[in-house]
């Protein structure tokens, strides 16, 4: 028997029973205690049992041998600041706020008569002002001088453009025939409204339009003016115009369109335009909503 409580089998007789006694001191004990035996296979066997959190949060795959990208978890970031940075560049063929025109008084309380959808006869709805002015955001006028394809192009969009709150026109110089669109045509019979946007055409004697599409804004500003088939299309350099150009030309502009391309090539633009005039009155909006916190807060109103 050895006084450290370990045996070895050669001491001890092979025929008669064994009664293993454990001698131990108190100090041997508490080193027992204190002391977590593990087996040579488990992988773990070198950490202390009171393992660091450096330790514990370690991926058990090896670390990789590409660096740390500069950017890191920031990317994400990153994307929206370049995407709203690139809502900021306005497509050249929107005004701005300071640049628009407004539109002539008298054209804005000009009698129209207007050709619903469905009805043989015009029926007489007032001031232009009263019909546009219906919580609308903006008001898509479609003016019809040689050819009428692109209020048909509209018509087909038209629910597109209702989400954004856009109410969609035509405008004639002649009484429209009935049946000809499923969208409303405006009569504008004293020409005030198209002389008033400056889209009489300059050979038809005051008689004939040029063919066109208007947008005005909830103030009566005209924001986009898209020609059909009277403006020779510019080349422009691509991808610099923001996400609007993003819907905008898919192919080059100096080569000659068709009235189909000329058509489509204006509606794309159209919606570009409008999301990028939403964007733009919401930040208007946000901008009124700051400053008038600002002054609340000088003048000690609590909000």
């Amino acid at each position: 028997m050895q006084l450290d409580g370990r045996y070895s089998s050669s001491s001890l007789p092979r025929d008669q029973p064994t009664t293993i006694v454990v001698v131990s001191s108190s100090k041997q004990q508490s080193r027992n205690k204190s002391t977590t035996t593990m087996s040579p296979s488990d992988p773990n066997s070198s950490l202390s049992r009171k393992r660091s959190a450096t330790i514990l949060q370690a991926s058990p795959s090896p670390p990789s041998s590409r660096p740390p990208s500069r950017d890191g978890d920031l990317n994400v970031d990153h994307k929206r600041s370049r995407v709203a940075k690139q809502w900021t560049a306005c497509p050249e063929y929107v005004t701005t706020i300071e640049q628009s025109i407004k539109l002539d008084p008298r054209a804005e309380n000009a009698s129209v008569s207007v050709l619903q959808s469905g009805y043989d006869r015009l029926s007489d709805d007032g001031r232009f002002t009263e019909l546009v002015h219906d919580g609308s955001r903006f008001t898509m006028l479609c003016f019809l001088g040689c050819t009428i394809d692109h209020l048909h192009a509209a018509s087909v969009v038209s629910s597109l453009l209702s989400t954004f709150k856009v109410n969609v026109y035509g405008v004639s110089l002649i009484p429209p025939p009935a049946h000809v669109s499923s969208l409303p045509i405006i009569y504008d019979g004293t020409r005030q409204l198209t002389s008033s946007l400056g889209l009489l055409h300059p050979l038809g004697g005051g008689r004939q339009a040029l063919d066109a599409i208007v947008v005005l804004d909830s103030k009566l500003r005209r924001r986009m003016l898209l020609p059909i088939g009277w403006v020779k299309p510019r080349s422009q350099p691509r991808g610099i115009m923001g996400l609007a150009n993003t819907y905008a030309d898919t192919e080059e502009e100096e080569m000659v369109l068709t009235s189909e391309q000329e058509v489509e090539r204006a509606l794309k633009r159209l919606i570009a335009g409008i999301e990028w005039l939403i964007h733009e009155e919401t930040e208007e909006y946000s901008r009124s909503w700051n400053e008038g916190v600002q002054t609340a807060m000088v003048h000690g109103i609590g909000y």
